[in-house]
């Protein structure tokens, strides 16, 4: 059945049941959390503290409690931040995990050794408040079906003014047309059907 996980400012991630609105489980945690993510096959549950760690809870391997029944073992700490981490995000194969801080840095984690394998600090002083792991397959932006518009190296910032869904927006973004030939007849016919959108 389906579940989620919460996390909160009382120091718990708790772990739910969708239809039936049940908790089914309770994990503490020696600092506040500001933000959590699951190993994509749940093996695992990280949640960001506000003391700079980031705790990692074994999902697949419960322990023996006293009662007689079963446990989550203790959170282990992985440590690099020195303030709150804001943000975490997994990679799809799990093998990676980045976390954005109040420190201003984003950080790339191993998942197996727990190692920090490289950061980032280009933000600043600024905290980095939001990360997401990306997907990047080989083929995605050099692969012979692949055609992308715009060079990764020249993306510019524009305003998305040119609809009236966008009229009421002035904010930047940042835009990069991919094109799968593979779903048009031709290149020619792609450019219509972009014209005609």
């Amino acid at each position: 059945a389906a579940r989620i996980c919460s996390s909160s400012l009382d120091r718990t991630a708790r772990i739910w049941h969708i239809p039936s609105k049940s908790c089914l489980a309770v994990v503490s945690f020696p600092s506040p959390l500001t933000a959590l993510t699951l190993h994509p096959c749940e093996f695992s549950l990280f949640a960001a503290g506000s003391d700079g760690n980031i705790y990692v809870v074994d999902l697949a391997s419960p322990v023996p409690s006293a009662t007689g029944g079963h446990s989550l073992s203790a959170p282990q700490a992985l440590k690099g931040h020195s303030a709150a981490v804001l943000s975490l995000s997994m990679s799809l194969d799990g093998s990676l995990l980045v976390s954005g801080s109040k420190d201003g840095t984003a950080k790339v984690w191993d998942c197996a050794s727990g190692q920090a394998l490289k950061t980032f600090t280009g933000h600043g002083v600024a905290p980095v408040s939001v990360v997401r792991a990306m997907l990047r397959p080989p083929q995605l932006l050099d692969g012979p079906h692949v055609k992308c518009s715009t060079a990764l190296g020249q993306l510019a910032r524009r305003h998305e003014t040119d609809t009236a869904d966008a009229a009421g927006f002035a904010g930047p973004s940042r835009s990069l047309p991919v094109m799968l030939r593979g779903m048009c007849s031709s290149e020619e016919g792609g450019r219509k059907r972009a014209r005609d959108q």
